[in-house]
């Protein structure tokens, strides 16, 4: 066999093990980056009571497959925004949402009204504490505010803003979406640019 026959086959093998074991070969990284940490604010307003089981079925299917060293937080959203969890997955995996979401989520509000003004304050003091390098935003939601006055708009506005531009913020999806309320979203959210979604109640229908 001619060198350039050999080094012609060599190459070939080489490619082939990278794909088949990248590790084995050396070719590949052994470990992926850090795991992001995974940012869900519900809204428990007597609204989304219907649809709130479907939603959060969403989060359980996107949380199914990671790793157990994932980080979750998790808030409800009514008249009040509060944390009701943080911590890592762990050996359970999912399960471990299970008992906060019960005794705090599927219960409505007995405040009525929904305050985004409030949800932006909670998020925007979670990013001034998060030592991590990136997480993902869900906002389970019909996208109902019934705090329109100009200081809660103020806060809502300016809070959406300072989320948007926190670069370690990889994506954030609101669920559920009522049509009259998307544009509302939007705006507030505006310079977040590609990294935002907004899904209807019928877009998540076929997730």
């Amino acid at each position: 066999m001619n060198t350039f026959v050999w080094k012609r086959t060599r190459l070939v093998l080489f490619t082939a093990l990278c794909v088949t074991s990248p590790w084995l070969m050396g070719c590949g990284h052994a470990k992926s980056g850090p795991t992001p940490t995974y940012v869900y604010v519900i809204d428990y307003s007597g609204s989304t009571a219907a649809t709130r089981k479907q939603q959060l079925g969403l989060m359980f299917a996107e949380l199914e497959s990671a790793p157990e060293e994932t980080n979750v937080v998790i808030y409800r959203m009514g008249s009040d925004t509060q944390e009701i969890f943080s911590g890592p997955l762990g050996d359970s995996g999912t399960d471990t949402l299970i008992g906060p979401l019960k005794r705090d989520v599927l219960t409505s509000d007995a405040v009525r009204g929904t305050n985004f003004a409030k949800m932006t304050t909670a998020l925007v003091a979670f990013s001034k504490t998060f030592t991590g390098t990136s997480y993902k935003l869900r906002v389970l939601t019909d996208g109902g505010n019934d705090y329109l006055d100009a200081q809660s708009l103020k806060a809502y506005r300016e809070g959406a803003i300072t989320i948007s531009r926190d670069k370690r913020m990889s994506s954030i999806i609101f669920y559920g979406v009522q049509p009259e309320f998307r544009q509302q979203i939007r705006t507030a959210f505006g310079s977040t640019g590609p990294k935002l979604q907004i899904l209807s109640q019928d877009q998540i229908a076929g997730l």
